[in-house]
């Protein structure tokens, strides 16, 4: 993470000028000294980040030490790990042991006393600062560390300040997003239909639905009297998702199908079928796009979304159902819309996970008979 920069703000003393005085120029008025530059202040802007942060084990509970896996009672430990930051995509978990980093072997900190900021504040600007400042954006940077009684190395590249203000911004925004329960240990999956006709007292959608992105309401069915679909409208940069959650329904190999009716949109007229999800930014995604006018599967990995194949395809008329299935089995994966057009690709990158629907950008669609079941072997 980000040191705090520490700034000195000179202030310029106000005259009180007698109302019968002359007008005095902007040249004739006092000039305030110049702003002293903190040389430390200067450097946190150009200098690399890795986007982690240490923290002291003495600081915290035997129990917080015990859910961080963290051995030792006194000492240095990575408290935090920004999501998607250079430490992260390289391995580095909350909890490791720093032994060393950028060359360096990091300063012993047992003998620090837990309830003094001023004194860790101290040791941090004195010990590790100057190793941090050393790093330019760009610059590969490596760190030796401890876990479970191995010493580990991982290599990583230093990003600028505006990079990380960005994750940490994004990282802020993820704790506010609706949590994705982890799919281990969920049981042996089944086969399931959503049809949206039952949904607790009160809720916009059915129990096992989780809407993760977006607002999934059900509505009435325009189109059929007494039948009821999902229907996601909210305008978002990326993806809608809403996932089957419950257990029995973690898929591997698996079929999902799934009809949709286009209502409208501008930048995107889309309906998708999401598989293997293994949270809000991990997933495979089988999208049809009457704007874009393809058929594609997508791989979203770390919120970054990949086309691994597409087709072309007519538009799809607004306000008629279609139907939308895919089947992975194994690395394959393979989609068809209306059961004639069908485009399919390899990738081994998700072997399992959550099923769930998707609209992307501004599209409005109705979805209906979510079927889900494992792939028959």
């Amino acid at each position: 993470m980000r040191a705090p920069a520490f700034v000195v703000a000179c202030l310029a003393t106000l005259l009180a000028v007698p109302s019968l005085a002359p007008r005095a120029r902007a040249e004739d008025a006092p000039k305030a000294p110049a702003e002293a530059k903190d040389p430390s202040a200067e450097r946190n802007k150009t200098r690399g980040y890795v986007c982690i942060q240490w923290g002291l084990a003495q600081r915290m509970s035997a129990e917080d030490r015990a859910a961080a896996g963290i051995t030792i009672e006194k000492g240095l430990v990575v408290s935090a790990v920004t999501p998607d930051g250079p430490a992260d995509r390289a391995g580095i978990q909350v909890g490791d042991l720093p032994v060393s980093f950028f060359g360096q072997t990091l300063p012993d900190a047992t003998g620090l006393p837990a309830d003094d900021d001023e004194a860790f504040s101290q040791f941090m600007k004195e010990k590790t600062k100057p190793i941090a400042d050393k790093i330019d954006p760009g610059t590969k940077v490596e760190m030796v560390v401890e876990r479970a009684g191995k010493r580990l190395t991982f290599s990583m590249v230093a990003v600028d300040a505006t990079k990380a203000d960005a994750l940490a911004e994004a990282a802020q925004q993820e704790s506010w997003a609706v949590k994705v329960p982890k799919p281990e240990g969920r049981g042996d999956a089944s086969p399931t239909t959503l049809d949206f006709q039952q949904r607790p007292e009160g809720a916009s959608v059915p129990a096992q639905f989780l809407s993760v992105t977006g607002y999934w309401e059900v509505t009435e069915d325009t189109s059929k009297a007494g039948n009821k679909v999902v229907v996601q409208g909210t305008e978002e940069n990326g993806f809608c998702v809403g996932l089957v959650v419950a257990d029995g329904r973690v898929y591997a190999d698996s079929t999902a199908k799934v009809r949709f009716l286009l209502m409208k949109g501008e930048r995107s007229a889309s309906a998708g079928v999401v598989v293997r999800a293994k949270d809000r930014k991990n997933f495979y995604l089988v999208r049809v796009d009457g704007v874009t006018q393809d058929l594609a599967i997508v791989k979203v990995e770390r919120n970054e979304a990949k086309v691994l194949a597409k087709t072309a395809v007519k538009s799809p008329k607004l306000n008629t159902w279609h139907t939308l299935a895919v089947t992975v089995v194994g690395g394959k994966l393979t989609a068809t819309l209306n059961g004639d057009t069908e485009v399919s690709a390899d990738d081994a990158t998700f072997t399992s996970g959550w099923s769930g629907l998707a609209t992307a950008l501004d599209a409005v669609t109705a979805f209906d008979d979510f079927e889900l079941a494992p792939a028959a072997k």
